[in-house]
């Protein structure tokens, strides 16, 4: 299984699939990095101590039709869109990345992205 990430510049939204969330280890914390050099995203556990962690919500039995982590940041969109090339914020666009496994974390290379009409 591959790990997949939607971006949504519109709407300035981050959607990560609980099935790629457990290839880390289902944190209850996560930070999400964009490393301008190398144009990725990674998303690594994070911890309550930490500003830049996002918490991600338990799936209790009501919440079980949400299979996915949403994420809401205009400054994370804002750099994410300053690697990309050529994406528009009308958008939304597709990821798939790669699970490191020593390393525990997942990268999402942002010039490898598909365009969602």
């Amino acid at each position: 299984m591959q790990p997949t990430i939607l971006i949504d510049l519109k709407k300035n939204r981050i959607s990560i699939t609980r099935t790629t969330l457990q290839m880390i280890g289902s944190p209850a914390y996560i930070l999400l990095l964009v490393s301008p050099v190398e144009r990725t995203l990674v998303v690594l556990h994070g911890d309550s101590v930490d500003r830049r962690a996002h918490r991600v919500p338990s799936l209790k039995p009501e919440a079980a039709r949400k299979r996915e982590v949403v994420i809401y940041s205009k400054a994370l969109m804002q750099n994410i869109l300053s690697i990309s090339s050529g994406w528009k914020e009308s958008l939304s666009y597709k990821i798939q990345g790669d699970y490191i496994r020593g390393e525990n974390i997942l990268r999402f290379h942002v010039g490898s992205s598909e365009s969602m009409l």
